[in-house]
């Protein structure tokens, strides 16, 4: 069968506030103190619930009290972090240089379960995800290889498992030869890798429901419900050095995959919109050179909507790395005014009032460079990263709570 070409259709062009939208279809088979560290910069204070990690360790901080206890001392190596979905429960592993331990923190008493300890080598591989109820961990447990960090792993050891919040109860699903653990599905069913293939197997037994080849791909991400995904995919082109990403859009079990934004725009940096109709990413200009836009694939059209931002007193802003708020009403990104002498970089936020029209909102509260969007917490805050700072900004209240730039966020909720 032959395949269809891209076709690119200009549907609609809408101008206002310096910004236009044109819609595009596409189709193609194929511890610190509060006084010094901490601090909110309006007297509208924004309190939160924090728990963070620094070169001491993992700490509780609860900046109405300015209490910050040290939790669990660290000083080796933090593997990574995973919130359930309900917010209560947050999974934590590390190596303490003699284990390598996976435990389950509960947000609001701090209590501490150990899920499981590994002796021995810093080199096992752990990976973990909560299931949607909240109530039972995922984890892939690998040894590499020949010294290797990842990919292939000793067949006889490790493998995945399924644990109870608290580790009262653990069992082994199987898996020989995945041992990485990528997704839980909202059908109960688990997503594994061996690194040249994913797999969606019963979560009972391992049992293979379908296999997905992804040596090709990255940036899998599946939908809210779990019944599609999108990746990235490098597509050779005449006339370029190196491939050029293609976003695609599949079925769970990677079947009817189909191209939503093609090589011309280089997408990056894509997100799902909270309810799965949409995915936004950022995309090349096809006007100015290093400059990037947005554009949302609307599943149920079938349509790709190009957002293109309009030069400025400050010049023609890049835009970049943008996250739907939970509710879906709102998205944050990064503007970048790349020939400005200072480089300058403002967060904004683009409010949705359905699609279309976008309705712009800046994030007054930086009036220096910005750093990078790490994400929203909920629907009124979002946190920023740079190298001298991390930030919570609440765009309700307008208010801006400053951590020490070693700190890496694990949770953040407002409290009263």
């Amino acid at each position: 069968m032959t395949k269809k070409l891209a076709v690119l259709v200009i549907l609609i062009v809408i101008l206002f506030s310096g910004c236009s939208i044109i819609t595009l279809m596409f189709e193609k088979e194929t511890t610190p103190e509060q006084s010094i560290e901490h601090q909110s910069s309006q007297q509208v204070r924004s309190n939160y619930l924090i728990y963070y990690l620094n070169d001491s360790g993992l700490h509780k901080l609860n900046t109405k009290s300015n209490e910050d206890t040290l939790l669990i001392p660290l000083s080796i190596y933090h593997y990574g972090e995973e919130t359930s979905a309900d917010k209560n429960k947050i999974a934590f592993s590390y190596w303490d240089g003699d284990f390598s331990k996976l435990v389950v923190i509960d947000v609001l008493s701090s209590k501490i379960w150990n899920i499981m300890s590994i002796s021995g080598t810093l080199k096992v591989s752990l990976s973990f995800k909560w299931s949607l109820d909240g109530s039972s961990l995922g984890v892939g447990v690998g040894y590499p290889l020949n010294n290797r960090t990842a990919k292939c792993y000793e067949s006889d050891k490790g493998g995945i498992f399924v644990a109870s919040c608290d580790g009262k109860q653990i069992r082994k699903v199987g898996c020989a030869i995945s041992k990485v653990i990528k997704y839980w599905l909202p059908n109960g069913n688990i997503v594994v890798s061996d690194g040249n293939n994913s797999y969606v197997v019963n979560a009972q037994n391992c049992k293979v429901l379908f296999s997905i080849p992804i040596r090709d791909k990255s940036w899998i991400t599946y939908s809210p419900d779990g019944n599609k995904m999108f990746y990235f995919k490098s597509t050779p082109v005449e006339g370029r050095m190196s491939p050029v990403n293609e976003l695609y859009l599949a079925d769970y079990n990677g079947r009817n995959a189909k191209v939503i934004v093609d090589y011309r725009y280089e997408p990056r940096n894509a997100d799902w919109s909270p309810d799965g109709q949409k995915i936004i990413c950022d995309v090349e200009s096809q006007e100015w050179l290093g400059i990037r836009h947005f554009a949302i694939y609307d599943l149920v059209s079938n349509e790709a909507s190009l957002v293109e931002y309009q030069a400025d007193a400050l010049g023609m802003p890049s835009c970049e790395k943008p996250h739907w708020s939970p509710d879906g009403t709102r998205i944050i990104y990064d503007r970048t005014y790349e020939h400005t002498p200072a480089g300058h970089q403002e967060a904004k936020v683009i409010e949705t009032l359905g699609w279309p029209p976008i309705q712009e909102v800046s994030g007054s509260a930086f009036s220096e460079p910005a750093g990078a969007t790490i994400g929203w917490i909920d629907n009124s805050n979002v946190a920023y990263e740079s190298t001298d700072w991390v930030k919570i900004f609440n765009s309700v209240k307008g208010t801006t709570y400053t951590l020490p730039p070693t700190t890496h966020l694990l949770f953040v909720k407002e409290i009263e």
